[in-house]
């Protein structure tokens, strides 16, 4: 194997040689590449260049499985050197988190034949589905565990990392968690241990419990039953006994003695529900559930209202001594799925969830929390989800040192917002308001309005209406008319306005004695050369009367050709100007009309059609003029609409520099570059082939044979 410049591991053929493959097999890669590809094309991810370039090798039959796996590998650590020498900007997480998925999908389709009975394309999308679905989950317990101030072992976090990644099975990953807890509690033992390293191993033991329950099918129903059997699966191997307030040492089964030395005591204004009211409240709890059928055929907003109430009843219940946060997660997370939603609370931070519990527990009866509201519907829409992931785990990219003791949120909908700008990720900018780090999505600013900021400008903002959001693909920017004095400005700037004064100065020194003797009149000319028409007639018949400077500095002796120089050279100079002037407005007012475009976005049909493969999208739109219309419309309105750079960074796929000239989201600009990408090879791929011509040597073959 050889090294490349960027990183990448490329066989050395000279040496081993290409694996030999079967053209069938040739197929089968070719196939999955292909599905791979399509796959993330459609989620708006990019993949990195290595990452490519590695798997049209692999598609090529150019490696084998074991060293596609090592050049992966050590193309990862290329991609993190890239972020850890601070170029964080160049490479985002779904691009990381798509190198590991598309390393075991190769892994899986190869080492497991009975998958590849699965179409392709379907095997592909179910596989990077299970991996995201495994990141949720992992960011999620982890998250829970920060919330609640306990560090999870550096080995246990190792095995998460993998497991996310899909090197391990359930089992597999049974297993290795098992080795690493046998580890943990051997060097241990007869050693006296602290609360923290306590809260550590049964940390241990919860995330295996989380991996296993999120495997199981989900329940018929849910119920406190539910919640109890939860509540047991998460803590029933954590050492005995709990929530025991002693000074005395603690003896775990495996040997190990801790000191529990200090107990968390509960904040006694917190006013929970009375133990002997438990079992009747839960029961009220029940009812709740079952008269709103689990929360079945709701939409999202109506989902959120429920959910909200019943979050909020359940935190005053506060049915379990400990274990009550992360047990009602996962029962909401378990409900939300059930109910055909989705809540993803690794994207809560630990302030925001102290804030809710708060709230909750200051409300009374069955009055929903609006704080809850309010983080049920930021954690259930996956757009908003996206953008606070985007900030929490790269929050070295706004030099935040303590997110997670920040009331970090999205903005409502319709709810002004006064606050200071901090700075900004790909595609949000953050707020500070007065008690919260308010993230609002890029899109929801004007272009002029989002290029303008700078740190610690004072900004008021509201969410726009999303439907006009999802409609429009590029907004426009209103570009305000010139202004005389941006005029003049730009004008004097101009080299050929310059060499034009500079012959005006050289005469009036022959003629005046002083090259800068019409300055005044030359600020006055530049701001309404109209006014100085008759200016060098002036001159020309009597120079003394333009000014009393002019008359006293007035050469007498001075040849009249001088004097016609001069007044030339001032006709000259006032009708570039004019011209000059003239350029400039009618250029601003073409920018104005272009900026002034707004770009919608490909109705369905059309975005349906760019979906489809080659050949089908040909024969849909040879019987579909009006799709024919509106693909070239489309393109033509693209075209008029971006600026020279933008073009260059469209095609260049430079999502980043797009974004920025534009003033809009990254994935807007990802978006843009989709589309119209996809766009731009259809209409080619519509125009018909010409006929080669004849070169001249067969014209004239041909001739001489008729001869």
């Amino acid at each position: 194997m050889k090294k490349t410049k960027k990183g990448t591991i490329m066989p050395n053929s000279k040496l081993a040689g290409y694996p030999t493959l079967t053209k069938e097999e040739l197929q089968k890669r070719q196939k999955i590449l292909q599905s791979v590809i399509s796959a993330y094309t459609i989620r708006n991810t990019p993949l990195h260049s290595n990452t490519l370039i590695t798997l049209q090798g692999y598609a090529k039959g150019r490696y084998s499985l074991s060293e596609f796996n090592v050049i992966m590998d050590t193309n990862l650590k290329a991609i993190l050197n890239e972020v850890t020498d601070g170029n964080i900007n160049s490479v985002s997480p779904d691009t990381i988190n798509a190198h590991h998925a598309i390393r075991a999908i190769i892994n899986l389709h190869q080492n497991f034949p009975g998958i590849r009975n699965i179409e392709t394309a379907n095997y592909c999308t179910l596989i990077i589905d299970e991996l995201q679905k495994r990141r949720t989950i992992i960011d999620s317990a982890i998250n829970t565990h920060v919330i609640e101030n306990i560090s999870l072992h550096p080995s246990t976090l190792i095995a998460l990392e993998e497991y996310t990644k899909g090197n391990y099975s359930v089992n597999e990953f049974d297993i290795v968690m098992d080795s690493i807890e046998t580890t943990i509690l051997d060097n241990l033992k007869n050693v006296n241990i602290d609360s923290a390293t306590l809260n550590t191993i049964n940390a241990h033991h919860r995330m295996k419990a989380i991996i296993a329950l999120n495997e199981e099918s989900l329940p018929e129903k849910f119920d406190s039953s539910y919640l109890k059997y939860l509540h047991g699966r998460l803590f029933r191997e954590q050492f005995e006994p709990t929530g025991h307030i002693s000074d005395h040492p603690l003896t775990s089964k495996d040997g190990i003695t801790a000191s529990m030395l200090t107990v968390k005591i509960l904040n006694s204004n917190n006013v929970f529900t009375e133990d002997k009211k438990i079992q009747e409240s839960l029961q009220k709890f029940d009812q709740m559930l079952v008269a709103k059928n689990n929360l079945k055929g709701l939409s999202r907003k109506e989902f959120i209202d429920e959910a909200a109430k019943l979050f909020s009843s359940l935190s005053r219940i506060h049915p379990f001594k400990e274990g009550n946060e992360i047990t009602q997660r996962m029962f909401f997370e378990k409900l939300a799925e059930a109910a055909g939603h989705q809540l993803d609370f690794s994207v809560v931070t630990k302030e925001r969830m102290v804030r809710a519990y708060s709230d909750t527990i200051e409300k009374k009866d069955n009055v929903r929390s609006e704080v809850i509201e309010h983080l049920f519907e930021d954690i259930s829409n996956p757009e908003k989800v996206s953008i606070l992931k985007e900030l929490i785990y790269n929050e070295f990219n706004i030099k935040c040192k303590d997110l997670n003791n920040t009331n970090i949120i999205m903005p409502r909908d319709d709810i002004p917002y006064l606050g200071i700008y901090k700075g900004s990720i790909g595609n949000a900018i953050m707020v500070d308001t007065e008690n919260s780090c308010v993230v609002c999505l890029k899109d929801y600013l004007t272009p002029k309005k989002l290029k303008g900021l700078k740190i610690g400008d004072r900004l008021i903002f509201k969410t726009l209406n999303k439907k006009n959001l999802d409609t429009i693909l590029i907004p426009e920017e209103q570009l305000p008319p010139l202004t005389e004095d941006e005029i003049v400005q730009e004008l004097v700037k101009n080299t050929i306005v310059q060499e034009k004064l500079e012959k005006i100065e050289r005469y009036s020194k022959t003629v005046y004695k002083d090259s800068k003797i019409l300055h005044e009149h030359i600020i006055m000319m530049n701001k309404n050369p109209e006014n100085y028409r008759f200016f060098s007639d002036q001159i020309v018949s009597d120079p003394k009367s333009i000014s009393d400077a002019a008359n006293k500095k007035f050469r007498s002796n001075t040849d009249q050709k001088d004097i016609y120089k001069l007044g030339n050279a001032i006709d000259d100079y006032i009708m570039t100007v004019k011209h000059r002037k003239s350029l400039m407005v009618e250029q601003h007012n073409a920018q104005q009309k272009r900026l002034g475009t707004i770009v919608t976005m490909p109705s369905k049909a059309m975005q349906d059609v760019l979906n489809l493969p080659k050949n089908m999208q040909k024969e849909t739109l040879k019987s579909s003029p009006l799709l024919y219309k509106e693909l070239n419309n489309f393109i033509s309105d693209v075209t008029f609409r971006l600026l020279p750079e933008e073009h260059k960074a469209l095609c260049n796929a430079d999502y980043k520099t797009l974004s920025e000239s534009i003033g809009i989201s990254e994935s807007k600009a990802k978006t843009i570059i989709k589309l119209v990408t996809q766009s731009k090879e259809l209409c080619e791929s519509l125009k018909p082939v010409r006929p080669e011509q004849p070169t001249e040597m067969n014209i004239n073959k041909t001739n001489s044979i008729r001869m």
